[in-house]
């Protein structure tokens, strides 16, 4: 712009290939001795590559496959052809205070991505009461975890959905503090970063 001020850009097109987010809106967890209540909220999202799910007949995720490539162009698809795309930037500029003092500053990563392919979106609101499982000492069985998660899944509503969905980037702020000394020869740096999720 001048002497003092300089400023900087840069536009990134994203490509994604795969995502699983989620969104915890309410989470509240009563424990105690006899029982642990949990009361959520939220939702998740899926977009996995080669990915087949089936639902039962509440409309619950039954079961997720995965179909390997076949052949080499599977695997070319899967770049030329990516499951989700987005827009972001870099925006920075510097300052000259004087001669050896500057002040710098940054916004990294402020985008998203839109996911349309394989996507898979579970909203999630329910009640849940777990009051402990039975095992014997010994029993390499894994059947109580089993039974945990059949109950979470039979006690929480949902309704399983395909619909494309957005992901933000995580933006971080950068600001930083410039002395020079000797004709700036030897410099004295100080950052400070600032992350939002």
């Amino acid at each position: 712009v001048d002497d003092k001020l300089v400023v900087g850009g840069k536009a990134k097109l994203l490509l994604g290939q795969a995502n699983v987010s989620t969104k915890i809106k309410n989470l509240n967890l009563d424990v105690s001795r006899d029982y642990w209540d949990m009361n959520i909220k939220g939702e998740a999202n899926a977009s996995l590559p080669y990915s087949k799910y089936s639902i039962d007949e509440e409309n619950k995720l039954d079961d997720i496959t995965f179909d390997e490539p076949s052949n080499s162009s599977d695997y070319s698809d899967l770049f030329l052809k990516p499951a989700g795309l987005g827009f972001g930037v870099d925006l920075g500029a510097t300052y000259k205070l004087k001669d050896n003092l500057s002040l710098s500053a940054s916004l990294l990563d402020l985008g998203y991505i839109h996911w349309r392919k394989n996507v898979a979106n579970i909203p999630v609101d329910g009640n849940y009461k777990f009051e402990g499982c039975k095992f014997d000492v010994g029993d390499d069985s894994t059947d109580w975890a089993q039974k945990i998660i059949d109950d979470l899944s039979d006690t929480i509503d949902y309704h399983t959905t395909f619909n494309s969905y957005n992901t933000m980037l995580s933006p971080k702020v950068l600001a930083g503090v410039e002395y020079s000394i000797l004709k700036e020869k030897i410099s004295f740096l100080k950052f400070f970063k600032f992350s939002f999720t």
